[in-house]
């Protein structure tokens, strides 16, 4: 299975802050994603696994998987709860 960015969304590219603002529809709301939360964002463009995704993250923090799995798995769980993203 592999996570992805929900149907029905809208966004923008990162800004100067590199905030990314996720609209959903046909009930807008609309989010704000932040520093690791932005760059998981960023990865779910395309489906990807989530080993996949934890072992990008990590590279680009210069840590190990081990380190940023859980904060992977949680930022996915909150995405998931607000319509965001999907595991299919």
């Amino acid at each position: 299975m592999s996570w992805r960015h929900a149907d029905g969304l809208a966004w923008t590219n990162p800004g100067e802050d590199g905030a990314i603002h996720v609209a959903t529809y046909p009930a807008t709301q609309v989010y704000s994603l932040v520093r690791g939360a932005a760059l998981i964002w960023l990865f779910l463009d395309e489906p990807i696994e989530r080993g996949h995704l934890v072992d990008q993250i990590a590279e680009h923090a210069g840590l190990s998987p081990v380190e940023v799995a859980d904060d992977v798995d949680r930022c996915l769980s909150e995405l998931a709860d607000l319509g965001l993203a999907e595991n299919r």
